[in-house]
């Protein structure tokens, strides 16, 4: 079974990628790259996910399909993204991974 997440068509900031208030839907992904990003990196990028990116234009040519996204991270943050480039250094899609990776088997 592949992994499913909830997708926003072009988030300005990562509090529009709530589930509760955001316009998406659920569609299954495929990570093809994870890029660590510093904490402050991380910081800016979530702030303004709609400016350009060197690093996912550098990581957009390994997106070839659909399902391919970008997993972006930071050092000293639980929070994960999940991102569709588009137009090579764009976010075109984003989501918030599901921490069920997080979850504590007891």
């Amino acid at each position: 079974m592949k992994e499913r997440a909830f997708f926003v068509f072009r988030p300005r900031t990562v509090s529009d990628l709530s589930i509760r208030t955001a316009d998406g839907n659920w569609r299954e992904y495929r990570i093809v790259k994870t890029v660590r990003l510093s904490r402050i990196e991380y910081e800016n990028f979530t702030t303004d996910l709609l400016a350009d990116r060197q690093f996912i234009e550098d990581s957009a040519p390994l997106c070839t399909g659909p399902e391919d996204c970008l997993l972006i991270t930071g050092k000293q943050q639980q929070q994960e993204l999940l991102v569709i480039p588009w137009q090579g250094c764009f976010v075109r899609h984003a989501a918030l991974r599901p921490a069920i990776h997080l979850l504590d088997e007891n």
